[in-house]
């Protein structure tokens, strides 16, 4: 009977340790909140990084519905942003091809300036010189 008993109570700790907090409780999370006040709303997060000179936590729920994700954005300490991960305005693919026509642009920008220069007989600058090479380790 001790025996049954010890091994319910590691059980039961088993599963306290395990415990996750509920989505339901990210709606508290608010604008001001320090981050002490966050991790005891809502625990530790899933992963952490700094981006854009802000500290930005990223929380996994799991629920029926399947994976959810919120972030907490801090400045300075403080909560700027609790809520769904913000998507960028474009796709990759879209920003990709915004990046190439801006590319295409200034390739075809650059193409006349150094015609009109060579035409007006301008001399243009001497490309900088080659770095002194280092004699080989021995």
């Amino acid at each position: 009977m001790k025996a049954l008993c010890s091994l319910l109570t590691l059980a039961l700790l088993a599963l306290i340790g395990c415990q996750t907090f509920p989505i339901e409780e990210f709606d508290g999370v608010t604008p001001g909140m320090s981050k002490a006040a966050v991790l005891g709303a809502v625990g530790a997060p899933a992963r952490t990084r700094r981006w854009q000179g802000k500290d930005r936590w990223t929380y996994v729920y799991r629920t029926r519905g399947g994976e959810k994700i919120r972030d907490v954005h801090f400045e300075e300490g403080k909560v700027v942003y609790a809520g769904v991960p913000p998507l960028p305005p474009v796709s990759a693919s879209e920003q990709d091809r915004l990046n190439e026509t801006l590319n295409v642009r200034e390739d075809a920008r650059l193409r006349v300036e150094l015609e009109a220069d060579r035409m007006s007989g301008k001399r243009l600058p001497d490309p900088p010189p080659e770095p002194p090479k280092s004699a080989p380790a021995q």
